[in-house]
């Protein structure tokens, strides 16, 4: 068994009463949950297909929600945030394989219109 499906199994566990795992913690400590749901779904997603389809939309809401914020200083932690998550999908592109593949070919694609 695979780290990520190891990891994925741990999320889904139901709490023991009076305690807390891991995926209950996931869901529940987020400070920016308009993107940040999108893009803990994809890199929990362990289906090619369905990666492919969290990744994108996990990018789009992180792209709409970098043209909302305001250049103040207020923002800079999300800023943060926003610039680790996507180093982090960048990585799950590169490594999920056939992933990658799909990427480049929407990208072409996209380019050549």
């Amino acid at each position: 068994m695979r780290f990520g499906q190891r990891f994925y199994k741990l999320l889904q566990k139901e709490p023991e009463v009076g305690s807390q795992t891991m995926g209950s913690l996931v869901m529940e400590n987020l400070q920016w949950p308009e993107w940040q749901k999108l893009y803990q779904a994809a890199v929990l997603e362990l289906d090619k297909v369905r990666l492919q389809e969290r990744v994108a939309a996990a990018e789009a809401a992180i792209c709409s929600r970098l043209r909302a914020l305001s250049p103040a200083v207020d923002s800079r932690s999300e800023r943060h945030a926003i610039e680790d998550a996507l180093a982090t999908l960048r990585i799950l592109k590169r490594e999920s394989p056939g992933l990658r593949d799909l990427a480049g070919q929407s990208n072409q694609t996209g380019g050549a219109e």
